[in-house]
């Protein structure tokens, strides 16, 4: 008998809680549907008017100024041994020291490591680096150019292009996955490695 009494006087209570979890829920997808179809009447238009640029933005005429700022290092390119390929690199602090060296994620390029360019270039050689594909580095058009393989390959000629023997390897997102795999099949070429957002590959398998 209690029983029946305690559920009959949670009976409201409990029925309130699932009208306002339906409630919620609706009003969820509710939000969703319309940005969803906001956004993609927006798309829609976009590709209507400009059929040959479709959704893309407007291609810039100059590359933004904070790209050319000089307290972030000097910009230059160097030819990789292996490939032949130009790659694209930020370059500051002691020419002399230790090489600390930058792989950007996807789809970034060495402007995202501007702070530790600046914060680092007191005590190390820091270079950060476009990846091939990436910023002014060239752009092999065919897609087996782009194996991880290669992209190995290309880190070893920047370490050794730079006239080093060994680097602190630090790396974020695509260039972690990169740098854990450039540390198995190149150990003596890294000194220590920094690794961002990027499991290793144990977690893969």
């Amino acid at each position: 008998m209690p029983e029946l009494v305690v559920t009959a006087l949670l009976a409201p209570s409990r029925l309130s809680l699932k009208l306002l979890r339906a409630f919620m829920w609706s009003l969820v997808f509710s939000v969703a549907l319309v940005a969803a179809a906001v956004y993609g009447c927006i798309a829609f238009t976009h590709v209507l008017c400009r059929p040959r640029r479709g959704c893309c933005g407007r291609r810039r005429s100059a590359c933004p100024a904070c790209l050319s700022d000089p307290s972030l290092g000097e910009h230059g390119f160097l030819t990789l041994q292996s490939s032949g390929l130009r790659l694209h690199y930020v370059s500051a602090g002691q020419g002399n020291g230790p090489l600390m060296l930058f792989l950007h994620g996807f789809p970034e390029n060495w402007f995202s490591w501007r702070y530790q360019l600046r914060e680092f270039q007191s005590r190390f050689h820091v270079v950060a680096v476009d990846l091939r594909g990436y910023g002014p580095s060239d752009a092999p058009r065919d897609v087996d150019c782009y194996t991880i393989d290669l992209l190995l390959v290309d880190i070893k000629d920047v370490i050794l292009g730079l006239g080093y023997s060994k680097c602190i390897l630090v790396a974020h997102d695509w260039g972690a996955l990169l740098a854990w795999h450039f540390s198995i099949y190149y150990p003596s070429l890294v000194e220590r490695m920094v690794v961002v957002s990027g499991a290793p590959m144990s977690v893969y398998q």
